[in-house]
């Protein structure tokens, strides 16, 4: 590994690391405080689009997935969107990635480029998860 891409692995493991401990701070913060994130999500505006057709969008439930990954229940984020989860663990694939690259020098050159299949991944599970919310919202009255 020469030492830009050196550089620049060391750069990626810094700035990811800080910005994980950096939320995770915040959520205890948070938490110390009284505040919790339900009473931060209040003041998020309704989704337009499931306001205006009663239909779930693309993007429905996104949040309350997150929150329930902060919180580690992990099949209840599926439920809600599992969009989240495929990305966190992309997220941390390519974490490790550059931490194994940084610290072996380049020794075991593991690639952490993007591949098509990501997207296409992406873009199949939103449109599995939307077909599967609005079939369960409409045939059996089932709300997310």
């Amino acid at each position: 590994m020469n030492q830009k891409n050196k550089k620049i692995s060391c750069a990626v493991c810094l700035i990811n690391v800080c910005l994980i401990v950096l939320a995770g701070m915040t959520v205890v913060y948070l938490k110390k405080r009284g505040i919790t994130m339900e009473w931060l999500l209040s003041f998020l505006p309704a989704c337009v689009f499931h306001s205006m057709t009663g239909l779930y969008c693309p993007g429905c439930g996104g949040t309350r997935a997150v929150l329930e990954l902060m919180k580690g229940h992990v099949l209840q984020s599926l439920w809600y969107h599992p969009i989240v989860l495929y990305v966190v663990i992309l997220y941390i694939r390519y974490l490790l990635e550059h931490i194994v690259r940084w610290i072996s020098s380049g020794k075991y050159p593991i690639t952490c480029g993007y591949r098509s299949w990501y997207g296409y991944g992406a873009a199949v599970i939103i449109i599995i998860n939307l077909l599967i919310k609005n079939f369960l919202l409409l045939v059996y009255g089932i709300p997310l």
